[in-house]
């Protein structure tokens, strides 16, 4: 049923480098033998393809980030309690992404999530589960049928960003999300890449909309312009990172607060040729709170810790030496 990231031909550029379109090959047409040399390369010259900011003149000044405004204590956040690794905390858009923050929302109050592993797992671009299956084929809404994107030029995919996956077809989200892991890129201070970056998305948009006219709306894209990223978020991109080329095809409703060093260690874990963990990555339990609640609650731990700190502190000094 799916893949749950729709297959995509390489640019011109990423030809030139020996990367072409075959059989059994994974999101965006990237081979997964290959994956890590893709994201290398088109993320070092102009693969990370994507963007999701309409055209510059209506985004390209003072644009605002809400994915790293202040969080307030009494916003809600999910916490994913995942087995053997701990805790990965998340902030949501309501505002720009309502039905995919419902949807999310709802799933971890009713326990949805729990017991459920992170199936693709590739370092240095997502994290992705959801799936009840674990195989990427399966999962549902809260309303037992597919839902539609939610794109918005005010949420980006950078490094943290927490997003819906789906198919080829624009309204297939279901239950599947993903984490973007990917760090800082120095190409991302390349002009070339962006505007390769931006001449991709723009064909891909295009493609879509002629395919699937009744299905996709992008208020912020200008067909006459093109997709192009704003000043700030280019800056911002070789500032914090992330996976740009994701940007205008997919949504984003949700930000990480804490526990990217989760996330990095999940994504460094063995994984087969499909991006699947040797060795199952489970979310043992998610739960909703304030982030008040979280901060009191990572305190808590954090003085039961140095209560008790002199026993472990003597055992690491033995392991030490």
């Amino acid at each position: 049923m799916y893949c749950h990231f729709c297959r995509r031909s390489f640019p011109p550029v990423l030809r030139a480098h020996g990367y072409g379109h075959t059989g059994g090959e994974w999101s965006f047409g990237f081979p997964m033998k290959k994956i890590s040399k893709i994201l290398a390369v088109c993320t070092a010259l102009s693969l990370s393809m994507g963007i999701l900011s309409g055209c510059g003149g209506q985004n390209g000044e003072g644009a605002d980030m809400p994915q790293f405004s202040e969080i307030k204590e009494d916003e809600q956040i999910a916490v994913l309690h995942v087995k053997d690794f701990g805790d990965i905390s998340l902030r949501f858009f309501e505002e720009y992404a309502p039905k995919a923050v419902e949807n999310f929302v709802t799933h971890v109050e009713e326990g949805y999530y729990d017991g459920i592993s992170f199936h693709r797992v590739i370092q240095d671009f997502v994290i992705q589960g959801g799936d009840p299956e674990g195989t990427g084929m399966g999962g549902e809404s809260i309303w037992d049928t597919d839902f539609e994107m939610e794109l918005t030029d005010k949420l980006w995919h950078f490094r943290g960003a927490l997003a819906m996956a789906r198919t080829q077809m624009p309204v297939s989200q279901g239950s599947q999300f993903y984490i973007v892991q990917a760090g800082v890129n120095p190409y991302y201070e390349i002009d070339s890449y962006w505007d390769q970056l931006e001449s991709y998305v723009t064909q891909q948009i295009q493609q879509e909309e002629m395919m699937f006219p009744d299905q996709t709306k992008r208020d912020f894209y200008d067909s006459k312009d093109g997709f192009q990223f704003p000043d700030e978020v280019r800056q911002k991109y070789i500032e914090v990172g992330g996976v740009p080329s994701l940007d205008g095809l997919y949504t984003v409703f949700g930000m990480v607060v804490d526990g990217m060093d989760v996330v990095d260690a999940i994504a460094a874990v063995s994984v087969d040729e499909n991006g699947l963990p040797a060795e199952q990555v489970t979310i043992e339990s998610a739960e909703m709170m304030t982030y008040a609640e979280y901060l009191a609650s990572t305190e808590s731990v954090s003085s039961e810790g140095t209560d008790g700190s002199s026993a472990d502190t003597e055992d690491s000094s033995v392991d030490a030496e």
